[in-house]
């Protein structure tokens, strides 16, 4: 089956709106609980005091910490080695160029820089703000996982 070209934009524009609806559906807390995070310090120094910057070295050359948020708005760390508390917030804006509804979420640990959240190349999540980063593990639990969308 040949499709027109007014078919296929059709068919692009109801997968718009398919994943639109699909993000707009989602439920931010069950995918930052699902997730055991891999956090990292951006920039690290070295015995000789020479400080630089973590994301461009090989992976795994710098430590990283396990990490985990829980849905009572506690987190822990393997870097602090006690409970702290977080926040999330949401903000939903109008993309000026799309029309498109879009969602700004964030995380704030205690009183440090809120943390944002992206999506990587390969799909898996990213939350950072300038002095960290948490990823999503490629190795992650796909138990506690939700599907990527």
């Amino acid at each position: 089956m040949v499709l027109s070209g007014l078919e296929l934009e059709n068919v692009g524009r109801k997968s718009c709106i398919l994943s639109a609806l699909r993000e707009a559906s989602r439920n931010w807390i069950s995918e930052l609980t699902s997730i055991v995070w891999r956090f990292q310090f951006k920039q690290a120094q070295d015995e000789a005091g020479n400080i630089f910057c973590t994301e461009t070295l090989p992976e795994g050359s710098v430590r990283s910490y396990s990490s985990t948020f829980d849905d009572d708005f506690t987190m822990i760390s393997e870097s602090h080695m006690q409970t702290m508390h977080y926040t999330m917030q949401a903000n939903s804006k109008v993309n000026p160029s799309t029309g498109a509804v879009e969602e700004d979420v964030s995380v704030q640990v205690e009183n440090f820089p809120h943390l944002r959240f992206s999506r990587l190349p390969d799909g898996r999540w990213r939350m950072e703000n300038e002095y960290v980063y948490f990823t999503q593990p490629l190795d992650n639990d796909l138990d506690r996982s939700l599907p990527l969308i």
